[in-house]
């Protein structure tokens, strides 16, 4: 099968696919800078600039939402490497082959486990917040 025969569905899904982990990619790295510039202003620091979270262990919540979302971005970002390597080799070797090789199921596993490894990351951070507010 060459490239010029492969079905518009699949190379539609391919290209639907690496937008969807390039936005997560841009996302999750966007989440750790915003996190990171506006932590101090949102919770509570003392006159030193350190942070004052009551308990002290909160600290580690902090510490976990930025590892989350650091491994949301990586992960995202080599399913995008993974979706661009999908698009290429689709009309080499034919769908049939490429689900033989399970590279699509692959992808997919990365992609959800980015996703809501992402969404963790989201939820440490907002409960940090919360309950450093209360």
């Amino acid at each position: 099968m060459d490239k010029d025969n492969v079905p518009t569905e699949a190379r539609e899904g391919l290209k639907f696919g690496f937008e969807s982990a390039k936005q997560l990619t841009t996302v999750s790295s966007g989440s750790i800078v915003l996190i990171g510039t506006f932590s101090k202003s949102i919770l509570p620091t003392s006159e030193s600039g350190q942070l004052t979270l009551t308990p002290p262990e909160l600290k580690y919540l902090l510490v976990v939402s930025f590892v989350l979302l650091g491994l949301s971005t990586v992960l995202s970002a080599y399913a995008t490497f993974l979706h661009t390597t999908l698009m290429r080799d689709l009309g080499d070797y034919g769908l049939r082959k490429l689900y033989q090789h399970g590279l699509q199921r692959t992808v997919l596993v990365i992609m959800a486990l980015s996703f809501w490894i992402f969404i963790l990351g989201l939820v440490c951070f907002s409960t940090l917040v919360l309950v450093s507010l209360l």
